[in-house]
């Protein structure tokens, strides 16, 4: 504020960074203000940013120096009031003052202009979590955490001010995770149109392109909550998916879960729908190191009820289990031995194919299995779908490993006939060898429907099996002895 008088009135304002009060250290300008004698002029404000002239955080002081041209006898009444420094957005607005205010400047050379104490205003909060800001200066005085995962963090809080900050007030909490089970997930449905399939777990894409006759290893996978699963043809999308189909795992509980079933409107027989089968007392190792414990599924949509035995025992291992059945034996804890395992029908009394099952010579010991029935006993009926056969999954996933046909070394001899049939397996001709004279020949598939037959007076005969589809066939040798059967496989 300035009032007129006899001659021009100059102010300068200077800065310096030491602590020296002689006029040489304010050696920073920032600026001269000048006025004219015959003029005048209410309260102006005049706003300057330090950092233009020193480095940010340096310690600076200021300096208000009035001059005229006589400095000793004439001059001007030069008011300098509310000097304040802080944010320019919190700056003070000058207001007059009354007279007695007024600081009397007695020196006429550099006089030091202390600011008044800057007023204390909030602003908000600054939140951190584990040490790092995820909010600032928010006026709320709540803040909710998100998606974290299970066990402790530490939350913390800052009040902001105009004037600056506050210590970091933090706590600590829990976080209790979400709850989950183990799974693992076998895809054993033949059917073309799912030949792979993307898996969907609440309309996120959790399981990408996973094979016919592949497997997870067993995953974590969220329990105590009902979850919607949607299975689809790798690439498709959720939209183009079997679902939703809803399940429920018990937290810390163990499962196997085998796709299986038909997709397709047509081209298979029988149609049975795609579904889930989950068995709940899943193991990811042997209860006991020295055995190899396994779990049979009937998943062969085509094949009857059946039976499971193993040559040297004398009890069925699995008495009865049908399509869609984990075996009511649950985990058959097995010497870890090389077996070969029979299909039998239903009765035990007629055995249908027979397995390897090399558990020792592959040291599966501690191991646990899931062993599936899987393919079609009949590929013909079936889109010439993969044949039937007992394929193996290990608790690490991956393919599942082929448990191989089980065939004798020599030519099968059917019975006291002393008929002898080679080569087998075949893929074009088989030849019958018997020391009677045979009558009539047939051949009957695994379902029981008779897909060859032929009347004959030799005692030797040959079959021309190119025809016929893959799979385990029986041939029936009627001679003067009686009827004599014996087991053909047909591979190509």
């Amino acid at each position: 504020r300035y009032w007129p008088d006899s001659f021009d009135d100059n102010v300068d304002i200077r800065i310096s960074t030491t602590t020296n009060d002689n006029a040489a250290a304010f050696d920073i300008l920032v600026e001269t203000l000048t006025f004219t004698v015959g003029s005048s002029m209410d309260w102006e404000l005049y706003t300057y940013n330090l950092t233009d002239y020193v480095s940010a955080g340096e310690t600076v002081y200021i300096a208000f120096r009035e001059y005229v041209a006589d400095n000793f006898n004439d001059g001007a009444a030069i008011m300098i009031d509310n000097v304040y420094y802080g944010p320019e957005t919190k700056r003070a607005i000058p207001q007059p003052m009354a007279m007695k205010g007024i600081h009397e400047i007695v020196d006429r050379d550099f006089n030091y202009v202390s600011s008044p104490k800057a007023e204390k205003a909030f602003i908000g909060f600054n939140v951190f979590l584990n040490d790092v800001e995820v909010a600032s200066e928010i006026t709320q005085t709540q803040h909710m955490f998100t998606g974290l995962p299970g066990g402790t963090h530490v939350a913390g809080v800052q009040s902001v001010y105009t004037t600056g900050v506050s210590e970091i007030v933090t706590i600590e909490f829990d976080v209790e995770g979400p709850s989950f089970a183990r799974a693992q997930i076998i895809h054993n449905s033949a059917d073309a149109a799912v030949a792979n399939v993307d898996l969907y777990v609440n309309g996120e894409l959790a399981l990408e392109d996973v094979a016919f006759r592949q497997a997870t290893p067993f995953i974590d996978i969220v329990a105590g909550v009902t979850i919607e699963l949607h299975v689809a043809p790798a690439g498709a999308g959720i939209e183009n998916a079997v679902g939703p189909i809803e399940v429920m795992f018990t937290p810390g509980e163990t499962y196997v879960v085998v796709a299986n079933g038909i997709v397709s409107d047509t081209g298979y027989d029988p149609l049975v729908p795609f579904s889930l089968s989950v068995y709940d007392q899943g193991q990811e190792e042997a209860g006991n190191a020295a055995e190899t414990d396994v779990l049979v599924f009937h998943g062969s949509t085509d094949a009857p009820e059946v039976s499971v035995w193993a040559e040297g025992i004398t009890n069925a291992l699995i008495p009865s289990i049908v399509y869609g059945e984990f075996a009511s034996t649950g985990y058959l804890p097995l010497p870890t031995a090389d077996y070969i395992l029979q299909i039998r029908d239903a009765a035990g009394e007629t055995t249908i194919v027979a397995f390897e099952a090399p558990l020792g010579s592959l040291g599966l010991e501690g191991e646990a299995l899931v062993v599936v029935a899987s393919g079609f006993l009949n590929p013909a009926n079936n889109s010439d779908g993969p044949g039937f056969g007992l394929w193996a999954a290990g608790s690490d996933g991956g393919d599942l490993t082929e448990l191989p046909l089980y065939v004798s070394v020599q030519d099968i001899t059917m019975g006291s006939g002393n008929i002898s049939m080679f080569p087998n397996p075949s893929n074009h001709l088989v030849n019958l060898h018997s020391e009677s004279t045979m009558k009539e020949v047939r051949v009957i598939d695994i379902s029981g429907r008779m897909v060859y037959s032929g009347t004959i007076e030799s005692d030797q005969h040959q079959i021309n099996v190119r025809q016929f589809e893959s799979g385990i066939y029986f041939v029936q040798v009627l001679t003067a002895e009686g009827l004599f059967t014996g087991k053909l496989q047909i591979h190509k």
